[in-house]
C-alpha cells in the first residue's frame, strides 16, 4: 500500500479551555514497552481488523504511554521521543506516524490554528521573538492562537480520510478548513447551526482568515496581522454558543 508522505492539508480550528494538567496527563505505564522492533511492536499493538482500528489501538497506546510536554523547539527522531516519553503534538503525532508507516498504513499530516479563549501577551512576545529569529512560520501561534498538528489515514472501507488522532511543514495539498469547521462543525450539532444567526458570520470569518494560515504554515505571511480578526472569530465562536444554548441546539448524541 502507497504511503501517503507529502500529502499535508490545513484546518483553522477553535479549541475549548483546557489547562496543560488536562492534556495528555495520564502518567506513562512503566511496563509499556519501548519498540525496539518498530515492526514487530507495530504489528502486535496493533492487532487485526481493518486500517482504522489497527490506528485506533496504536493511538490508545499512545495516550497511555506518553504525556503532553510544552513545545521546545528542539528537534527529535520519533525514536528520541518514544525513549523521552513526553512530547508535544506534532511529536506525539510522529512516534504514530513511526508506527503506521511500519505497517504500510496510509497517513498524512493535518496542521491547524487553535484559537485559544484567553489572550496571553507572553505568548505574543515569545513568537515576535520567534518570527524575528525563523520567519513568517513561526508566527502560527500569537497573542491568542497557536499551532497543532495530528494525523488523518485512509480507511479503505470508508474510501476517505478519516482522523487518526492527536507537523510536518509544507507545502500544503489540501485544505480540509470546510471538511472540520464548517460541514463537520455543522454536523456535529446534526444540522442546527447552521440555522442559527450567527453562522453566516461564523462562515465568512472561517473563509477570510483561512487563505492567511495557509500563508503562515507556508512562510509567506504573518499571521500576527490578523490579530483582531482571530479575536473577532473567538467572539462569534462565542456567540454561537450562546445561541445554541438559547435554543437547545446540542452536539448530537
Amino acid at each position: 500500500m502507497r504511503r501517503q508522505s507529502s500529502a499535508l492539508v490545513l484546518a483553522f480550528v477553535i479549541v475549548p479551555c483546557a489547562s496543560r494538567a488536562q492534556v495528555g496527563s495520564r502518567a506513562p505505564s512503566e511496563s509499556a514497552p519501548v519498540p525496539l522492533n518498530v515492526t514487530a511492536f507495530a504489528d502486535s499493538a496493533a492487532g487485526q481488523g481493518s486500517s482504522f482500528q489497527r490506528t485506533q489501538r496504536l493511538v490508545h497506546w499512545v495516550n497511555d504511554n506518553f504525556t503532553w510536554s510544552a513545545t521546545d523547539y528542539q528537534k527529535r527522531t520519533p525514536e528520541q521521543i518514544v525513549a523521552r516519553r513526553s512530547g508535544n503534538c506534532a511529536e506525539l503525532a510522529s512516534v504514530l506516524r513511526m508506527l503506521l508507516d511500519s505497517l504500510h498504513v496510509r497517513s498524512r499530516w493535518v496542521r491547524a490554528i487553535n484559537v485559544q479563549p484567553e489572550q496571553t501577551p507572553r505568548r505574543q512576545k515569545t513568537a515576535e521573538e520567534k518570527v524575528a529569529e525563523s520567519g513568517n512560520t513561526m508566527s502560527v501561534f500569537g497573542l491568542q492562537h497557536n499551532d497543532h498538528a495530528w494525523l488523518e489515514v485512509w480507511e479503505d472501507a470508508a474510501k476517505a480520510w478519516v482522523v487518526a488522532g492527536d507537523s510536518r511543514r509544507g507545502p500544503f495539498a489540501d485544505d480540509r478548513t470546510t471538511y472540520y469547521l464548517i460541514d463537520g462543525f455543522n454536523k456535529l450539532y446534526g444540522g442546527r447551526l447552521s440555522s442559527l444567526p450567527a453562522w453566516p458570520t461564523w462562515v465568512a470569518a472561517i473563509q477570510n482568515l483561512s487563505p492567511h494560515a495557509l500563508g503562515a504554515f507556508n512562510g509567506k505571511e504573518n499571521l500576527h496581522k490578523y490579530t483582531g480578526e482571530i479575536g473577532q472569530l473567538k467572539a462569534t465562536y462565542d456567540e454561537l454558543g450562546r445561541e445554541a444554548a438559547a435554543n437547545g441546539v446540542r452536539i448530537r448524541g
